[in-house]
This record gives C-alpha cells, structure tokens and sequence, in this order.
C-alpha cells in the first residue's frame, strides 16, 4: 500500500470512527480479535510449533488453537479468555500484556502490523536479557564470492529486525554476487551460512529458516512476491528450504503450499523443488507418509507431483532420519519397488540398497536384508551390495587446475572434470562446482540426483581442506 493510499484509509476510517459510534465499538472489537489471532498464529509459526504442539503445552486440543488463530464472524464475541492467552504467552516464553487504549489509536495503528511488529524474542534471545554477541565473519578460507554473500547474509540475520525484503530480492535472484548462469540463487542462500562456527551456522539456519517460514506464509504460489520470473521465485524458494532440515519452521507452511497444487498448478519445476523441500522438512508423523510417499511407492507415481518410486523411497528414508525411525517401512517399501520393477532396474535397486547405509548407521544391513527379503521379487533377492556410500576425490595439480571425480560406490566413476584452480585445495569450492554441474535432482538420472543430494548435504558441514592427492 502506497503512503497515499494509507493517508486517505485514515482519514476515512477517522471520520467513521468519530462519527459512528456503533461502527467506532464494532471496529475496536474485531482490531482486537483479529490482532490476538494473528500474533498467536505468527508466534507460534515464529517458534517452530505446529498447532498440537502449542495445544499439548497449555494442556487443550489443537480445534482449540485453531479457533483462536481464526478471528469469528461478523459481531460474535472474542474466541478465547485472558486465562487461555496467559498459557499461550507462557507456552511461547512472553508474557501478556493488556492496555486501555483511546479510539484514536485505532487509526494510528491502522496499516503498522508487520512480521516485524508481531515478533518476539525468546526469553534466552531477548537482547534486553542476555546481549549477543558481535556477528561472526565470513570463512575466510571459503572463494571469494562465497565471502561476499555471507558478508551479506551473517549481518542481515543477526538483526532482530527481519528486512524479508532482502531474502525476497535474492530469491528473485537481485543482490547476488556476479555469478555465471548456472549458479542458481538458492545456491548462494546456503552458501551465504555455512560459516566455519558450529554454533553460529546453528543459529544462522535457524534464522534462515524462521523467515524463509514468513515468506511461505505469504502464499507467494497465490499472491506472487517477485518482481521477476513468480516460477523461478518459487523454485528458489523450495530448494532453498530442500537444504536446510528444519521441519519446525518450515513443514507446515511446505505442507500447505502442497495441499494448494490442485488449485495453483504451477509449473513441473516448482512441484520438484516443492517435493525435494517436503522430503527434508517432513509434517508430522503420518500426513506425508500416507498421502504422498507410500502412494509413490504403490503407483509410482502422484496426482500432483511427478515423482516416482524413487522420490518415495527418499521421503520414506529422510522420515525413518528426521521424524520417526521405521526400518520396517524402508524395507516395505524396497520389496513393492522390486515388485513394480524388474530385473532390467537392478542396478538402480541396489542403489537405493545402498542408500539404506548411506550414513553407516544401519550396522546390521545383511541381516536385515535376510529378515524382509521373502517380500522381495525373486531378481531382488539375488542383490548383494558392499553398502559404502559415495566418494568424492579432488586433486590440486601443478598446472593450475583441480580434477574432481564423484561415484557411488560400488559402481563406476560418475564425473570427471578439470577447473582452473588458483587457490589451495578447499572441499566447499569443489562442492559448489559439483553442485552447479550436477544440475536438479528433479531433472537428473537416478544416480546424478542422488549424488547431488548427497553433495549438497555435504556443503552444509564441509570439511574447509582436502590433502593434496
């Protein structure tokens, strides 16, 4: 809304209210109880919780959280009593606060509720409580470019003021550093936080992913933020969240984004990024599992979405990691696909076999393999793997240039490439350049997007060296 604009709904609402004095206690009225509703719903969203989390800490049931984040109808009475928002300010570590006001203020106060004004910090965050400390500088050992965008990012979340409209212009891909044209912009997001500090990068993706959550809270699939390309806005938007594993921020605002493809159908490259965000930002225990994974593996296929049988498998996987282990669904799920394939899909089943101990934390993998195979089609249950993961190999030579090779083990080399090199052998350069050439997971063959999953996982917790070779 242009100053002019909001100069002239005051100046209308000051006459209604001063005139009117029906309108004038109407008016307070709704102010108020849409002004609860929202800073609860924004809170809360703000602390990562989903409505049944914030109604098991004030002891009620989530119908009840979701009454009060709706303002009523017309003239009904507020939904909720000053005894159920004290438990909620509690719940949410701040307190409740309530003033008389004069009607005036009603017009002063029309147009100023913004992400920034409903905000507030957590009691260990609270800057009046515990001051905190100088932001972090850039890695020094990372490429200069890298530098340049976590100058720009490290500052910018820190503040406590959010500024959404800097993240929203990078998405857009405005504000970056000068970058070739397959270097994506969610590239450079979470390139802009993988700072060396531990517990800084900790407290930057968090950051990060509190306002990528306001950003999907806008809609921007139905009412469009960029200035530029809304699809590519999009895309960058998912696969920014695909690379960072917070689900309390990020899985319901995904989930209601995905719930919104039957009616925003956009493009295929946005329901891919939306589909890699979902498989790393899983909501709750059950809903992706039942409506979106499992029918993957039963049909291979989504009404929706264009994942397969192997998109399924990984949503099947990451939810047994991140939100409930479930060894039996992996191999469930591993006996339909060697059911709907056939012996022709045998080197991309192993694949997914060897996904299974992708982090070395399934020791017992052959034996678990012999408990579930009757399951399996009989060409499956002849498949042996040495499950040992993927292998990246780098090699700094004298002439200036650095050959990289990626593979996933126990098959061939995947990629071989050579790039001009002027600097010391660095892991975060080589995943960058790997990343940019392996492209999307959505459009790669099986083993390219498994290896680019792995790669950018990796980029978030690289090693800053590599021996030379």
């Amino acid at each position: 809304m242009s100053e002019e604009d909001l100069k002239d709904r005051r100046e209308r609402l000051r006459c209604d209210v001063r005139d009117n004095p029906e309108y004038r206690e109407q008016y307070a009225n709704s102010v108020l109880t849409e002004n609860v509703s929202t800073q609860v719903q924004a809170l809360r969203r703000q602390r990562g919780l989903t409505q049944e989390d914030l109604a098991r800490k004030i002891g009620t049931k989530q119908p009840r959280i979701s009454n009060i984040e709706t303002p009523p109808e017309s003239d009904d009475p507020p939904n909720w009593e000053v005894a159920t928002l004290s438990r909620i300010a509690h719940a949410l570590g701040t307190r409740l606060k309530i003033t008389f006001e004069t009607y005036g203020s009603l017009v002063e106060e029309l147009g100023s509720v913004s992400s920034d004004s409903l905000r507030r910090a957590e009691p260990e965050n609270d800057p009046v409580l515990f001051p905190r400390p100088e932001a972090p500088g850039p890695d020094r050992n990372a490429p200069e470019r890298t530098q340049w965008m976590q100058m720009l990012m490290v500052p910018w979340l820190w503040e406590e003021k959010l500024d959404i409209g800097r993240l929203t212009a990078w998405l857009d891909g405005r504000g970056l550093p000068p970058v070739g044209r397959d270097e994506e912009p969610y590239h450079w997001l979470l390139r802009g936080i993988a700072i060396p500090d531990a517990k800084a990068r900790e407290f930057l993706e968090r950051r990060l992913a509190e306002r990528l959550a306001i950003v999907l809270g806008e809609e921007p699939d139905v009412h469009p933020l960029a200035e530029g390309d809304a699809e590519e806005f999009l895309v960058n938007l998912y696969w920014t969240c695909a690379g960072l594993n917070r689900p309390t921020f990020l899985a319901e605002q995904l989930w209601q984004a995905y719930k919104r493809l039957r009616v925003t159908r956009p493009l295929g490259a946005v329901r891919d990024a939306l589909q890699a965000a979902m498989v790393q930002n899983q909501f709750g225990e059950t809903k992706p599992l039942k409506e979106i994974w499992e029918p993957m593996i039963e049909k291979g296929r989504h009404p929706w979405l264009r994942g397969n049988e192997v998109v399924g498998f990984e949503g099947i996987l990451a939810h047994h990691r991140t939100v409930k282990p479930d060894i039996e669904k992996i191999f469930w799920a591993l006996g339909r696909i060697s059911q709907r394939w056939d012996e022709s899909r045998r080197e991309d089943f192993e694949l997914l076999l060897a996904r299974v101990n992708q982090r070395g934390d399934v020791p017992d993998l052959r034996g678990l393999i012999e408990r579930y195979i009757d399951g399996w089609s009989s060409w499956a249950q002849g498949v042996v793997v040495p499950v040992t993961g993927a292998v990246m190999q780098s090699e700094w030579r004298d002439n200036g240039t650095v050959r990289t090779r990626v593979r996933i083990v126990p098959y061939a080399e995947l990629i071989e490439h050579d790039w001009p090199s002027s600097t010391e052998p660095d892991e975060q350069i080589v995943l960058n350049m790997e990343l940019t050439d392996l492209g999307q997971f959505a459009t790669a063959s099986l083993i390219v997007g498994i290896a680019h999953a792995l790669i950018l996982r990796r980029l978030l917790t690289a090693n800053r060296s590599i021996p030379r070779m």
